[in-house]
């Protein structure tokens, strides 16, 4: 973590502390500022939604779509690859709008169309996605244990 953040220091990014980062990153977008956003996180079922992610639910962070229609700010699906040549490429894809509005559904179709952005660029390039950690941890409560 630390040779991460001495490497972001050194380029001049900024960081945002994990807890309650989210009114530092629309802070930070109001000032015209970009934020990244790492989708392919696991997060607790009860803090995420569920969306599919190569044919499993996984539980994906709300937040990334519900901020782009909080702020109006586009995302914009960013990749890194490397070459056979030990280059590095980086992709950024066509800017998806913000969501229309804040609704369940809205937010989660959105939500599902970013993981797919993050499956396709996996797909094209399997050998290079970095992955440490359960990405499928948290899974939906059974509808029976719902009614319960």
């Amino acid at each position: 973590d630390a040779v991460w953040g001495g490497m972001r220091r050194k380029a001049g990014l900024t960081t945002v502390p994990p807890h309650n980062a989210y009114r530092a990153c629309v802070k930070a977008l109001r000032k015209n500022e970009l934020v990244g956003f790492m989708l392919d996180q696991n997060r607790p079922a009860s803090q995420g939604v569920f969306v599919d992610f190569f044919g499993r639910p996984a539980s994906t962070s709300p937040g990334l779509a519900f901020m782009s229609a909080q702020t109006g700010a586009p995302v914009i699906p960013v990749f890194m690859h490397r070459t056979p040549e030990g280059r590095h490429v980086l992709e950024a894809l066509p800017a998806i709008e913000p969501p229309p509005d804040r609704k369940e559904e809205t937010i989660l179709a959105f939500t599902a169309r970013y993981t797919k952005a993050i499956e396709d660029a996996v797909r094209q390039y399997p050998a290079q996605w970095l992955w440490l950690h359960k990405r499928w941890k948290s899974q939906p409560v059974p509808a029976a244990a719902k009614a319960d």
